[in-house]
């Protein structure tokens, strides 16, 4: 199994409540690495990551992933067929709840981050 080297983590809350937080942010270093540890971990096609770290390579860089704690959306998972050995057919469905909260806090999350990488440093 691969792993990758996460240099931090952040747990937010988007919802003015810091004692809940609803988004993770999990920040990995890029300016030394290719990428393939990402790119094999999560099954991408060879060299997608690379033209993306050919800007920042020798560099200070990172990459920020955020992933929603508490999702109101839900997908399905279904059996394709009684064989065992079929994958089963999955719709994650994201970002579906009727209300928008999903992306809401989402990009809520982003716009926190944002704001920190451009903060002065105290």
């Amino acid at each position: 199994m691969a792993s990758i080297p996460i240099g931090g983590q952040a747990m937010l809350s988007t919802k003015g409540n810091p004692s809940w937080p609803n988004v993770a942010a999990f920040l990995y270093g890029s300016g030394t690495s290719t990428g393939a540890a990402f790119q094999n971990l999560v099954g991408l096609k060879d060299n997608t990551i690379t033209k993306y770290l050919e800007g920042v390579k020798s560099q200070d860089a990172s990459w920020v992933f955020l992933s929603l704690g508490l999702p109101k959306s839900v997908g399905r998972i279904k059996l394709r067929s009684s064989n065992p050995m079929d994958p089963p057919l999955i719709d994650p469905n994201f970002y579906s709840d009727s209300e928008g909260e999903d992306i809401e806090a989402m990009v809520n999350g982003k716009t926190c981050l944002r704001q920190s990488y451009y903060s002065k440093q105290v």
